[in-house]
């Protein structure tokens, strides 16, 4: 357990942003101003620096009485674990047509991405699979969210399973920036896409170490290969997908490859593609390294805040969570709880659902509970993985 966690060391630094006022203000495709672009990360994390609650003052108000009565019910003490494995095998599985999508998306891009075979039907079979993946993401369904964030069935073909969830992933930071169907079926497109040009490196990405800067020279001239290979592919794309991958590395800073882009001369389409491709990558593991916790990857974004445009980061934090949904969270009352539903006006106070007592003893009655509502209760850390520990 991190139990040494602590949300507002991870905010700490953007307490004091006095940013000068045009330099957060990115651009859009349209290059218009809206008030997302005041937004402040520090608003967002201010209550966090008042969860300094005396140690026993959060357990007071988590149902007095309740870890007595799962003892005697469960008197025989399992790991935790275990425990949380048992409750994810016990619990409602996600729905076919999600398991079904997902499956199918990964097996599709897997096909895409080793054959680089020229088909009369590739583009409409690409824009047909996404088309389903939106009109989930539109009926505001989180299993398929909950699936893209999860560990990879199989890591040594998490190219693939990368480039689906980028998809997910950049679908529902652009449904919190209001795009409407059509722009996100192309934004779906792109994602799908963006980084087949690396195909042509599959040996050296696959490699179990860091890239030598030979290696890493080689890799990112992917941004330049992916349009001339799915020229090749498919005339059948809109222009924007070509110019997702050609600058998805980009960043508004102008620390990005392959052209070191600024600001708007950097579509938004792809710099959604380039946030979510970073979130999505350091969530999960690769070959050379393990996968870091969701908010360590908020936070590391936030560390590269001139990287991405504020309103970005902020769809991100609202649509997918700094805990996001799946999540299994350490309370201050050392219970463990898993996130059911986030909360776009406090990201830090997601609904959970408790179910494992401070001892790691299931809970044989799970209760939910509204962080929102309970200011004594909050989250101190990310719990282990099921099966990380005996």
């Amino acid at each position: 357990m991190d139990d040494k966690f602590k949300i507002s060391d991870i905010f700490k630094k953007y307490q004091e942003e006095k940013k000068p006022p045009n330099q957060g203000a990115e651009s859009s495709q349209s290059g218009s101003k809206n008030k997302d672009d005041k937004f402040k990360i520090s608003n967002i994390f201010k209550k966090s620096q008042e969860e300094k609650k005396p140690p026993n003052q959060g357990a007071k108000s988590s149902q007095p009485g309740k870890t007595q009565e799962a003892e005697k019910q469960t008197p025989d003490k399992i790991s935790l674990s275990s425990a949380i494995k048992k409750q994810k095998e016990s619990e409602s599985v996600e729905s076919v047509e999600v398991n079904t999508l997902y499956s199918g998306a990964v097996s599709y891009a897997r096909y895409i991405y080793k054959n680089l075979t020229v088909e009369s039907d590739t583009a409409s079979r690409i824009y047909a699979l996404v088309t389903r993946i939106v009109d989930l993401i539109n009926a505001d369904d989180k299993e398929l969210l909950k699936v893209a964030l999860a560990d990879y069935l199989h890591p040594e073909d998490y190219l693939y399973y990368h480039v689906v969830n980028v998809c997910i992933i950049s679908l529902q930071i652009a449904r919190g920036l209001a795009y409407d169907r059509a722009q996100l079926l192309e934004l779906g497109v792109g994602a799908f896409l963006h980084d087949i040009g690396i195909s042509r490196n599959l040996d050296v990405i696959n490699q179990p170490k860091t890239l030598n800067p030979q290696e890493y020279d080689q890799v990112k001239q992917h941004p330049t290969i992916g349009p001339q290979i799915l020229d090749k592919i498919s005339e059948n794309f809109d222009p924007r997908i070509f110019e997702v991958m050609r600058q998805e590395h980009e960043r508004i800073d102008g620390s990005g490859y392959p052209k070191g882009l600024k600001k708007d001369e950097i579509i938004e389409f792809a710099q959604i593609v380039g946030i979510s491709d970073v979130y999505e990558a350091m969530i999960h593991s690769r070959p050379y390294r393990a996968k870091h916790s969701p908010p360590e990857v908020i936070r590391s974004l936030l560390d590269k805040k001139f990287s991405f445009a504020y309103k970005l980061i902020k769809a991100l934090i609202e649509r997918v969570g700094i805990f996001p949904v799946g999540t299994f969270v350490m309370l201050n009352t050392k219970e463990i709880a898993q996130v059911l539903k986030g909360n776009t006006e406090s990201p830090l106070r997601p609904k959970v659902q408790i179910s494992f007592d401070a001892a790691g003893r299931r809970l044989n009655e799970p209760r939910q509970i509204d962080l929102a509502d309970n200011p004594t209760i909050y989250i101190s850390g990310i719990s282990s993985e099921p099966g990380s520990e005996d």
